[in-house]
């Protein structure tokens, strides 16, 4: 699914403790919510810690395809063909295109400088 310029509705969301329950990381309680979700062509697009690795998998279990947040705001990961076209800057590592940021070879004082 593709995003809908005629509906800017998105959903941003934690993942543990929010989306996926807490002890057992499960989406079942959210799963009728993610449903209508997805049928009224809503995004939900996960932020959180994990890794880009953990979040590929967990997306095909949530039967999600949408944009998706990792490593704390670290990558903003797009799926290939998401939008009609790439966004500019952006490279593509494992089908993804990913903004030219992430290849910034990024040392401790030049994170500090950038604050």
């Amino acid at each position: 699914m593709l995003l809908n310029p005629n509906n800017p509705a998105l959903i941003f969301t934690d993942l543990d403790g929010s989306l996926l329950d807490h002890e057992s990381y499960s989406f079942h309680a959210a799963n009728e919510l993610l449903k209508r979700l997805d049928n009224g062509n809503i995004p939900v697009i996960p932020v959180t810690s994990k890794t880009f690795a953990e979040v590929e998998k967990l997306r095909i279990k949530l039967n999600n395809y949408h944009p998706f947040i990792v490593e704390n705001g670290a990558a903003i990961v797009i799926p290939k063909n998401y939008f009609s076209s790439r966004p500019k800057g952006s490279y593509e590592n494992s089908g993804f295109p990913l903004p030219p940021q992430v290849l910034a070879p990024w040392n401790h004082s030049q994170m500090i400088e950038r604050k």
